[in-house]
């Protein structure tokens, strides 16, 4: 790296490459069918899978019709495509209804993933170009979120400018 130099690896240990290249092409059908940056498939964010203690039928229903992007399994919610304010809304109602949170954690997608999808004859989209639909981010610049984010500072945030809303005359 910054030496200017440009090493081709092929190689079927997928963790190896995803570790050592900073991008990574997977060739199928004697043709390079999908190229991405090795950063771009360890960026989590895509989706992400909230464990919770339990949930009570009714509010399975009340946080599937916020958005078919919210799938629940058992005690398992998974939301894809994530945004932060579809993450936000489905963490407010587990609050409002007392059910405690276990874990929430993005997904990454490994090149192991994208690989098997280009296999199984899968239409691919590099993580890059990947975005939830309607995505337009409507907050100040100051307030959209960066890398690092939370979903507790975004929280905080919309009560903060909830409370200035109510307080204003």
């Amino acid at each position: 790296r910054g030496s200017g130099r440009t090493v081709l690896i092929a190689t079927h240990y997928l963790d190896e490459a995803e570790q050592l290249c900073d991008r990574v092409g997977v060739l199928f059908g004697g043709r390079l069918a999908v190229e991405v940056e090795a950063a771009a498939l360890r960026a989590p964010g895509r989706a992400v899978t909230i464990r919770v203690a339990g949930l009570p039928t009714d509010l399975v229903e009340r946080l599937r019709l916020l958005s078919p992007a919210v799938r629940c399994d058992g005690a398992e919610i998974t939301i894809e495509p994530n945004t932060a304010e579809l993450q936000a809304s489905v963490v407010r109602a587990l609050l409002d209804a007392n059910i405690a949170i276990i874990s929430l954690e993005p997904h990454v997608r490994p090149l192991e993933e994208l690989y098997l999808q280009v296999v199984s004859g899968q239409p691919v989209m590099p993580p890059a170009q990947e975005a939830a639909p309607g995505a337009q981010d409507n907050r100040p610049a100051a307030r959209r979120s960066r890398p690092g984010d939370t979903l507790l500072r975004e929280l905080l945030w919309r009560e903060d400018t909830r409370d200035q809303r109510d307080d204003a005359p």
